[in-house]
Protein backbone atom coordinates (compact mmCIF):
# COMPACT_ATOMS: atom_id res chain seq x y z
CA UNK A 1 0.00 0.00 0.00
CA UNK A 2 1.10 3.54 -0.77
CA UNK A 3 0.04 6.67 1.09
CA UNK A 4 0.50 9.78 -1.04
CA UNK A 5 -0.73 13.24 -1.87
CA UNK A 6 -3.90 13.54 -3.92
CA UNK A 7 -3.27 14.13 -7.63
CA UNK A 8 -5.75 15.66 -10.05
CA UNK A 9 -6.05 12.35 -11.91
CA UNK A 10 -7.45 10.86 -8.66
CA UNK A 11 -10.54 13.06 -8.69
CA UNK A 12 -13.03 10.59 -10.19
CA UNK A 13 -11.77 7.65 -8.15
CA UNK A 14 -11.88 9.63 -4.88
CA UNK A 15 -15.35 10.98 -5.73
CA UNK A 16 -16.58 7.43 -6.35
CA UNK A 17 -15.00 6.23 -3.08
CA UNK A 18 -16.83 8.99 -1.20
CA UNK A 19 -20.13 8.26 -2.99
CA UNK A 20 -19.88 4.55 -2.22
CA UNK A 21 -19.00 4.94 1.46
CA UNK A 22 -20.83 8.01 2.80
CA UNK A 23 -24.49 8.63 3.48
CA UNK A 24 -26.18 11.25 1.29
CA UNK A 25 -26.04 13.86 4.08
CA UNK A 26 -22.31 13.46 4.69
CA UNK A 27 -21.54 13.04 1.00
CA UNK A 28 -22.95 16.45 0.10
CA UNK A 29 -20.96 18.19 2.86
CA UNK A 30 -17.80 16.25 2.10
CA UNK A 31 -17.87 16.93 -1.65
CA UNK A 32 -18.19 20.65 -0.90
CA UNK A 33 -15.23 20.58 1.51
CA UNK A 34 -13.26 18.37 -0.90
CA UNK A 35 -13.72 20.89 -3.74
CA UNK A 36 -12.75 23.84 -1.53
CA UNK A 37 -9.65 22.04 -0.24
CA UNK A 38 -8.58 21.20 -3.81
CA UNK A 39 -8.72 24.92 -4.55
CA UNK A 40 -6.87 25.96 -1.37
CA UNK A 41 -4.24 23.26 -0.92
CA UNK A 42 -4.47 19.75 -2.39
CA UNK A 43 -1.44 18.69 -0.31
CA UNK A 44 -3.84 18.37 2.62
CA UNK A 45 -5.77 15.63 0.83
CA UNK A 46 -4.07 12.27 1.25
CA UNK A 47 -4.98 9.00 -0.45
CA UNK A 48 -4.04 5.41 0.17
CA UNK A 49 -3.52 3.25 -2.87
CA UNK A 50 -3.53 -0.55 -3.07
CA UNK A 51 -3.01 -2.47 -6.30
CA UNK A 52 -3.20 0.80 -8.30
CA UNK A 53 -6.61 1.55 -6.80
CA UNK A 54 -7.49 4.24 -4.25
CA UNK A 55 -8.95 2.60 -1.15
CA UNK A 56 -8.88 5.51 1.29
CA UNK A 57 -8.81 9.28 1.55
CA UNK A 58 -8.46 11.84 4.32
CA UNK A 59 -9.23 15.52 3.89
CA UNK A 60 -7.65 18.12 6.14
CA UNK A 61 -7.42 21.86 6.45
CA UNK A 62 -5.48 24.44 8.43
CA UNK A 63 -7.24 27.39 10.05
CA UNK A 64 -5.39 29.89 12.19
CA UNK A 65 -2.46 27.47 12.59
CA UNK A 66 -4.78 24.69 13.73
CA UNK A 67 -4.70 21.46 11.74
CA UNK A 68 -8.18 20.06 11.19
CA UNK A 69 -8.84 16.45 10.27
CA UNK A 70 -12.14 16.69 8.44
CA UNK A 71 -13.15 13.41 6.83
CA UNK A 72 -11.57 10.01 6.51
CA UNK A 73 -13.12 7.38 4.27
CA UNK A 74 -11.85 3.90 3.53
CA UNK A 75 -13.43 1.45 1.10
CA UNK A 76 -15.73 -0.93 2.96
CA UNK A 77 -13.76 -4.12 2.25
CA UNK A 78 -10.46 -2.51 3.27
CA UNK A 79 -11.50 -0.80 6.49
CA UNK A 80 -9.02 -1.44 9.26
CA UNK A 81 -7.15 0.66 11.75
CA UNK A 82 -3.80 0.18 9.97
CA UNK A 83 -5.04 1.93 6.82
CA UNK A 84 -6.85 4.63 8.77
CA UNK A 85 -3.83 5.22 11.01
CA UNK A 86 -1.54 5.54 7.97
CA UNK A 87 -3.82 8.20 6.45
CA UNK A 88 -4.12 10.15 9.72
CA UNK A 89 -0.37 9.92 10.44
CA UNK A 90 0.49 11.19 6.96
CA UNK A 91 -1.81 14.19 7.30
CA UNK A 92 -0.58 14.95 10.82
CA UNK A 93 3.02 15.01 9.54
CA UNK A 94 1.94 17.52 6.90
CA UNK A 95 0.35 19.69 9.58
CA UNK A 96 3.57 19.54 11.59
CA UNK A 97 5.65 20.62 8.59
CA UNK A 98 3.28 23.55 8.16
CA UNK A 99 3.83 24.45 11.84
CA UNK A 100 0.26 23.79 13.02
CA UNK A 101 0.04 24.67 16.74
CA UNK A 102 -2.59 22.02 17.40
CA UNK A 103 -4.54 19.30 15.65
CA UNK A 104 -8.27 18.74 16.07
CA UNK A 105 -10.93 16.57 14.51
CA UNK A 106 -13.84 18.45 12.94
CA UNK A 107 -16.83 16.14 13.31
CA UNK A 108 -19.75 18.08 11.86
CA UNK A 109 -22.03 15.85 13.94
CA UNK A 110 -20.60 12.67 12.38
CA UNK A 111 -20.80 10.22 15.26
CA UNK A 112 -19.42 7.44 13.03
CA UNK A 113 -15.98 9.04 12.87
CA UNK A 114 -15.67 9.67 16.61
CA UNK A 115 -14.97 6.02 17.65
CA UNK A 116 -12.35 5.75 14.91
CA UNK A 117 -10.39 8.73 16.19
CA UNK A 118 -10.76 7.61 19.80
CA UNK A 119 -9.30 4.23 18.80
CA UNK A 120 -6.37 6.08 17.20
CA UNK A 121 -5.54 7.75 20.53
CA UNK A 122 -7.39 11.05 20.25
CA UNK A 123 -9.46 12.26 23.20
CA UNK A 124 -12.75 14.12 23.64
CA UNK A 125 -10.75 17.34 23.97
CA UNK A 126 -9.51 16.90 20.36
CA UNK A 127 -13.02 17.06 18.85
CA UNK A 128 -14.67 20.15 17.43
CA UNK A 129 -18.31 19.87 16.38
CA UNK A 130 -19.73 22.21 13.74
Amino acid sequence: MVVRTFQLQDYMEVSTLLENNLSAVFLEKTITVFAKQLYWDSDLIVVEQKNNRIIGVIIGNIRDQQGLLYRITVEGNDQNSEIERALVDSLVRRFQKLKARSISILLDNDTLQKPLFLSLGYTEADFITQ
